[in-house]
């Protein structure tokens, strides 16, 4: 489970213990600060999976649009395509701060749709999570697992 949907249970628990809605805000932006620096340090050390140069390439070859809807922030998701070299290939970026209902929500790959101008239909999500698996389902698109969690031995 995300440490995100952590704290969404933690605000329940620390209400519950008393905590003020002052103290709640604060322990939450502390939580959620310290995870944007982590995502951060991953950012600025991206590397590309094997092979997905070349699929971005087809994709806009045949000019198709891409855009990536992630848990991290905007900013530490176009940090690092960046870093990784692919930035360009990408047309929209939606992180967790640019819509309330994240993946597995149908919002989060919504706002997509309306940015690029595109139905739910329309779309193939390539994701290597259950969570962009189920976003897919949820909002009656289509989807390619991609298993990023195998050790290369």
């Amino acid at each position: 489970m995300p440490i995100l949907e952590n704290v969404k249970i933690s605000r329940v628990i620390f209400n519950e213990l008393g905590f003020s809605s002052e103290k709640i805000k604060e322990i939450i932006n502390e939580v959620n600060n310290a995870v944007i620096q982590v995502e951060h340090e991953a950012a600025i050390k991206a590397t590309l999976t094997q092979g997905i140069d070349q699929v971005l390439e087809f994709a806009k070859k045949k000019r198709l649009k891409q855009a990536v809807f992630t848990y991290n922030t905007h900013n530490n998701a176009r940090i690092s395509l960046e870093t990784a070299g692919i930035f360009h290939y990408f047309e929209v970026i939606v992180g967790r701060d640019n819509t309330k209902n994240l993946k597995p929500h149908p919002d989060h790959l919504k706002h997509i749709c309306e940015k690029i101008d595109v139905k739910s239909d329309q779309i193939v999500v390539i994701g290597d999570t259950g969570r962009d698996i189920e976003a897919t389902i949820n909002i009656g698109s289509r989807s390619i697992a991609l298993n990023t969690k195998i050790p290369n031995y």
